[in-house]
Formats: structure tokens, C-alpha cells, sequence
């Protein structure tokens, strides 16, 4: 079965994250030694197997993009939530910023569980 095209864009993405958190990595290292580089590489490698089971159209991949969505938007939404409760206000680009992030992880992960995209993920994997 053909990749649809945001499955294909969203697989880039993912891979791109993965690159800019290993670039990303070399800052690390020099602030937190090798225990913070290693807890920072888990990122990389996460986003490397997601952009891989999303470009081979594995349903783990589907469930795993889904997963590391909403873990992103609940990180977000947190970060919008938890400075007010505290009577801290962040600058408003920021709110802006965050506020879309969890926007955009929503989107992704409707998409992902469209039934039509569903079809396409179980497809393969009964190939």
C-alpha cells in the first residue's frame, strides 16, 4: 500500500527531530557531562524508531507517534497551566507557542487515529 502523504511528512518530521536532538546532544555533553547526554539521547532514538515505523507503515509506529504526542502535549499543557497556578506569568509568545504546540499535537494524533489512516497501518502489517 502507498504511504499517504502526511504519514510521509509526519515520518520526516519525526526524523528531523531526531537529528536536531543529537546535534542538540553536543551542547548537553558539555553542560551535564555524559549521565545528562545519556538521558537526553533517549529522545534521538525515540524519534528515530517512530520516523521508521512510520515511514515502513508499522501500526507500533502509529501507536508510538500517538504516544509521543501526547506526552509532548501534556508537557505543554503543563507548562501553560502550572506557571499561573503559581501567580507566575509567562510572556504571551510563549503562551502562544506552547498553546499551539498542544493544538498541533492534537491534530496529529486525530489524524493518526482516523479510521481511514487505521486501515492503511493494518494494511501493511497484514502483508
Amino acid at each position: 500500500m502507498k504511504c499517504p502523504w502526511p504519514v510521509v511528512l509526519l515520518a520526516l518530521l519525526f526524523a528531523l527531530g531526531a537529528l536536531m536532538g543529537l546535534v542538540a546532544m553536543a551542547g548537553i555533553f558539555a553542560a551535564a557531562g555524559v549521565w545528562g547526554m545519556l538521558l537526553f539521547s533517549i529522545f534521538p532514538v525515540l524519534y528515530t524508531g517512530i520516523a521508521y515505523g512510520l515511514w515502513m507503515l508499522r501500526n507500533w509506529g502509529r501507536i508510538a507517534a500517538i504516544g509521543m504526542c501526547l506526552f509532548m502535549a501534556i508537557g505543554w499543557a503543563a507548562a501553560l497551566i502550572i506557571p499561573r497556578i503559581h501567580g507566575a506569568h509567562s510572556p504571551a509568545s510563549g503562551s502562544a507557542g506552547l498553546g499551539l504546540g498542544v493544538v498541533i499535537a492534537a491534530l496529529i494524533i486525530g489524524y493518526l487515529c482516523r479510521p481511514s489512516v487505521k486501515t492503511c497501518f493494518s494494511a501493511r502489517a497484514s502483508n
